[in-house]
């Protein structure tokens, strides 16, 4: 699908019927400051995908391939079947299409990949190893914290250990060689049968090849390759020759989705960057919180409309992290600056439509130091233990509705100074016990 979209601008057919493996599909893939060509080649590497080129009848057609058994035999000059003569003069060869050198190279590579990750949605860091299939040379470690598949499950995160692997020790022994073949090319696969190193001699796939000619009469052999080889049964996956672009700093966006405030139940949110000509809308994306405890903490979500602040995990464009929110032209501060600089706190907004809010407020002007507390509708106030409050002066208490005071226990009030009650209207008092009331004068 991605690789559909990527190259639909350029018409290519892409044939996925060699596909055999099984691709889990991503939440969230980001083509970043990435020309097409490379966004290809990196995606195809990270998930151990070669490709070849076939001459359809109007046009090439770009296949995909992932198994040892996909390839092409070589159709060659007098050798229908992909063998290729060996001759070991060059000169020998002007009028055929023959191999002219073709020799082995042996490498020292990690003999084990192990890599780790972290996936938020069950905390723990798997680990994951994938020893090579012979133990040749002495045991060297490649380790990985962060595969390129990470943020997806564990088993595609022990996937992409075991392809690394591959990747690392495909090329331990490399078969390098020159030839005259016109149709050699990456993908197609050829046999060997009269090398003077008879245990050379097999069927090989190309994975390389450098094309040079010469139309110059006095140059004698007008056209040569040099290609790289591995044997066909061990198969080929490209190598990590492109890497992740990264985003070294953070981006701003704007927060999106179908209502006012759109989460999920881990409290993350979508966001639409401003670069993306698409104007499409991400997957969910987590968002720092000051305190994330299991059941507790604090949550505050931005809402639709706002600007927020995008950090990028390692730099990953594959791995944002909301870290914060931005006001801007459409939206202001709760208390108007530059004029009430000295005021901070907390004002929400009624959902849905506006219009009311909550406020946790402190003005700091010397003198004037006040904390104000609204609440919109309702204010409920828990208190499991003592609940004491000091008023160093006046304490003025208004209700403009009824009032009710319950005391399960008994209840002692001393007045120090005069006490005045007022009441307006008729005054009930009950007692159901005793009642003493004595004056001193």
């Amino acid at each position: 699908q991605v690789l559909g979209e990527g190259l639909r601008p350029y018409e290519r057919e892409v044939d996925l019927s060699r596909l055999h493996g099984e691709y889990p599909q991503r939440q969230h893939i980001v083509q970043y400051r990435e020309r097409d060509l490379d966004f290809v080649h990196r995606l195809l590497e990270e998930q151990g995908i070669r490709y070849v080129f076939e001459q359809g009848e109007n046009a090439e057609r770009l296949v995909l391939l992932d198994d040892v058994e996909s390839h092409v035999p070589l159709v060659s000059l007098g050798s229908e079947d992909g063998f290729l003569p060996m001759t070991l003069a060059e000169g020998e060869a002007d009028q055929r299409e023959d191999l002219l050198s073709f020799v082995r190279e042996s490498r020292i590579k990690p003999t084990v990949a192990r890599g780790a990750s972290y996936d938020w949605r069950s905390p723990g860091v798997e680990a994951f190893e994938s020893a090579g299939d012979d133990d040749d040379g002495p045991e060297l470690e490649d380790y990985d914290f962060d595969p390129p598949s990470a943020g997806l499950g564990v088993d595609e995160v022990e996937r992409a250990v075991r392809l690394r692997g591959k990747q690392l020790r495909q090329d331990v022994q490399l078969f390098k060689g020159a030839s005259t073949a016109t149709q050699l090319h990456p993908g197609a696969s050829f046999e060997l049968g009269d090398h003077p190193q008879g245990e050379l001699n097999g069927r090989y796939l190309v994975v390389k090849v450098t094309h040079q000619g010469d139309l110059s009469q006095a140059a004698g052999q007008a056209y040569q390759n040099r290609f790289q080889a591995v044997p066909l049964g061990k198969g080929w996956v490209p190598p990590r020759n492109h890497s992740k672009p990264v985003i070294p700093g953070v981006q701003t966006a704007t927060v999106t989705g179908d209502d006012e405030i759109c989460t999920d139940e881990s409290g993350r949110i979508q966001v639409q960057f401003h670069w993306d000509r698409k104007r499409s809308t991400t997957c969910y994306v987590p968002m720092v919180q000051p305190w994330a405890g299991a059941g507790w903490g604090t949550q505050f979500l931005p809402r639709v409309g706002m600007e927020v602040v995008v950090s990028f995990i390692d730099g990953n464009p594959d791995r944002p992290v909301v870290v914060g929110s931005l006001y801007n032209g459409a939206n202001q501060p709760p208390f108007p600056l530059p004029g009430e600089k000295t005021r901070s706190g907390i004002r929400s907004n009624s959902v849905p439509g506006g219009g009311g809010w909550n406020e946790l407020m402190f003005e700091d002007t010397a003198g004037a130091e006040e904390i104000h507390l609204r609440a919109q509708r309702n204010f409920n106030q828990e208190t499991l233990n003592d609940h004491i409050a000091h008023v160093g002066q006046h304490q003025h208490t208004v209700v403009d509705g009824e009032q009710h005071n319950t005391v399960q226990g008994p209840q002692y009030e001393t007045v120090r100074g005069e006490q005045v009650l007022r009441v307006q209207q008729d005054r009930q008092v009950f007692v159901m016990g005793s009642c003493v009331e004595e004056v001193e004068k």
